[in-house]
């Protein structure tokens, strides 16, 4: 009688550590999955905004249109930060880099992204509203360029922000009423509005 009850446990036991180690793999491909999706995203978003700009300048400029190629990783690409943990975009720096065209909405999506320079370029158009929707991001640098319109409200509510240059761009308007930034200590918007 004893042993039958133990053969009897012995394959539940068997039984419930074989659905626990499926149970496992399920889990590691799906967070693999996950996190390949979480690459795409970013990897597209850096592409968008290839489209949008063009690196002008000399040939001795680096030029993101050449660097900026699926033939490499994109934490190799020149400009991009990258956390040591997983491969997500952390930084953009293309401060003088000859940049012209558009400031691509896309650059939202890129969830994880904590600084954003852009300074020192011939960037026209308008700053999307988008860029609000970054969560973490803590330094805006968009000084030293050719930004038109007004500055989008949903700048001013980002309460990861320390940072913030707007400075000698030809944007107009006024400032919202209500500025919800927790943690800022510095805005320069100069000779902007």
């Amino acid at each position: 009688m004893y042993v039958h009850a133990f053969l009897f446990a012995g394959k539940q036991c068997r039984l419930f550590l074989l659905l626990l180690r499926h149970a496992f793999l399920i889990f590691s491909a799906t967070s693999a999955i996950a996190a390949a999706l979480d690459n795409s995203t970013d990897l597209s978003s850096l592409l968008a905004f290839k489209a949008a700009s063009t690196s002008g300048g000399d040939a001795s400029d680096i030029n993101i249109a050449a660097n900026w190629t699926t033939d490499a990783p994109f934490c190799t690409w020149v400009g991009v930060g990258c956390s040591r943990r997983r491969p997500r975009v952390v930084s953009l720096n293309l401060s003088s880099f000859s940049l012209q065209g558009t400031i691509s909405p896309h650059l939202s999506n890129l969830s994880f992204l904590s600084s954003l320079d852009l300074s020192n370029n011939s960037l026209s158009g308008t700053i999307p509203d988008t860029l609000g929707r970054l969560p973490r991001l803590a330094t805006l640098g968009l000084e030293r360029n050719l930004l038109s319109g007004t500055i989008p409200p949903s700048i001013f509510n980002m309460s990861s922000l320390v940072s913030i240059d707007l400075s000698f761009n030809n944007l107009s308007g006024s400032l919202p009423t209500l500025v919800l930034l927790p943690r800022i200590e510095r805005i320069a918007l100069g000779t902007t509005c």
